[in-house]
């Protein structure tokens, strides 16, 4: 059976048999008029694309149904519903871009109410693929672009708690067959967010304001977008006042050092699997290599067996925003009493007994963090392979030394102290933090199990 896209296991069918019959060629010239004749506006706000998508998709479900699949009650509901988006979106300012533009100071009341658009577009795309289909090519380019607009939306709550709980859960419709009694669900979940939407009203009318909204980025953004951006935003929410090109270079050589450590650490996943498959050829070969490329903290035997590393490294978004530095975890009793652990960049298993080796003897030759923050240099998008040849390129290349004057820092724009080991500090800290953005994600997980178990932390800290 052909399909048009599958966005979050919405699938959408070009053939698909109604209960009685096929949809009428006037119910669709039907429900393109209404849909022609919404209100007309560029609505390119966020806000205003969700509810435009969510208005186009509950009249098309309206026009899908006659009374056998939904009752007459069911009927007057959503006809209710359709009416009271519509006025609140007119009366809020949507089509106008004001609401968005509102949100935008707002950015707890931003995510508030698109926590709610994004759960009711998702039953509205659910209630359109479960029961409807067409050959009619405007009816599935308008489900197509529903399902984007969802799409990007969801991505855009993941951060958020209030949102997730609800959009990853789903509505209780989002499971039910071809039937009354999934019909009758979509339709209470559809009355239940509008009413939801409603109840936010006063909120909208006196939102309040960030006060931090100035200085901080705003990261909903709705666009196509290439790999490294996600990782320029991250560097952007860290050190806002950054010029846009040293963060569109710092992003590239930050996306590129993830895609490096990610393909060496599954390269070292695979020669430890192996290594344990063939223990007599390929184990010592495997054990040397180990030896020569673990930056002289000792051997890594993939026969012994690992400690469990519980600390690991803390994720960068935990602390992007709020100008403190981000810490790498201490590292367990075992691994400070000789014991092996697993390296979360490079995937080998490694010997360290003090952070200082942990981190500066192995972490960071992993991630290679130091590159040249002069856009125009060659050498911008190349990372140096240890700290000291980066020192030597500040000094010789672009003259730092000998009198090493303090300097503006361009990422956070604070002029550093006089003196080599002054400057050099302040700026390999900012290289180390950009750098930990590498490290993978899954990582998240196990340091927030690590932190509940201890005292209770922000998430986001604020300095």
């Amino acid at each position: 059976m052909p399909t048009l896209s599958s966005k979050d296991g919405v699938l959408f069918s070009r053939k698909l048999l109604f209960p009685s019959e096929a949809l009428g060629r006037s119910q669709i010239e039907h429900w393109q008029q209404i849909a022609a004749s919404e209100t007309e506006h560029e609505d390119t706000g966020i806000v205003a694309r969700l509810l435009r998508a969510c208005l186009d998709s509950l009249a098309l479900f309206l026009q899908l149904h006659d009374a056998v699949s939904i009752t007459k009650r069911g009927q007057n509901v959503l006809r209710r519903c359709h009416a009271t988006l519509k006025l609140w979106g007119e009366g809020h300012g949507v089509w106008h871009g004001k609401l968005d533009q509102v949100l935008e100071r707002s950015r707890h009341l931003q995510q508030m109410t698109l926590s709610i658009l994004n759960p009711l577009c998702k039953v509205l795309l659910n209630g359109l693929s479960k029961h409807a289909a067409s050959d009619d090519a405007n009816i599935m380019q308008m489900c197509n672009s529903t399902a984007e607009i969802y799409g990007q939306t969801k991505w855009l709550l993941e951060g958020f708690d209030e949102a997730t709980s609800d959009s990853d859960s789903d509505s209780d419709s989002s499971g039910d067959g071809i039937g009354h009694g999934g019909i009758k669900a979509i339709v209470e979940d559809i009355k239940t967010y509008t009413d939801c939407l409603v109840d936010l009203s006063t909120a909208l009318d006196c939102p309040a304001v960030d006060p931090i909204h100035d200085d901080e980025p705003s990261v909903l953004n709705v666009q196509q977008r290439a790999a490294h951006d996600y990782h320029a935003d991250l560097i952007l929410a860290k050190y806002p006042k950054a010029n846009a090109d040293l963060v569109e270079c710092l992003g590239r050589a930050s996306w590129q050092r993830y895609q490096r450590i990610k393909q060496e650490r599954e390269s070292n996943a695979n020669a430890q699997i192996y290594a344990q498959a063939h223990p007599d050829s390929a184990g010592k070969s495997l054990v040397a290599d180990s030896e020569f490329q673990d930056s002289g903290l000792g051997t890594s035997l993939p026969s012994a067996p690992p400690t469990a590393y519980a600390e690991t490294v803390i994720s960068f978004m935990t602390s992007n925003a709020g100008g403190k530095r981000i810490q790498i975890p201490p590292l367990s009793a075992e691994a400070k009493n000789g014991a092996q652990f697993e390296c979360n960049a490079c995937g080998k298993y490694i010997r360290a007994t003090t952070n200082r080796d942990w981190s500066r003897k192995h972490l960071f030759l992993d991630l290679r963090p130091y590159t040249c923050f002069y856009t125009g240099c060659v050498f911008s998008a190349s990372p140096f392979a240890d700290r000291q040849l980066w020192s030597n390129h500040l000094e010789l290349d672009h003259k730092f030394g000998p009198t090493w004057e303090g300097i503006e820092c361009p990422l956070c724009l604070e002029v550093t102290k006089s003196g080599k080991s002054a400057i050099l500090i302040h700026f390999s800290r900012h290289m180390e933090d950009i750098g930990l953005a590498a490290l993978p994600r899954d990582v998240e997980s196990d340091a927030d199990s690590d932190a509940d178990s201890g005292t209770s932390s922000d998430p986001f800290p604020r300095s």
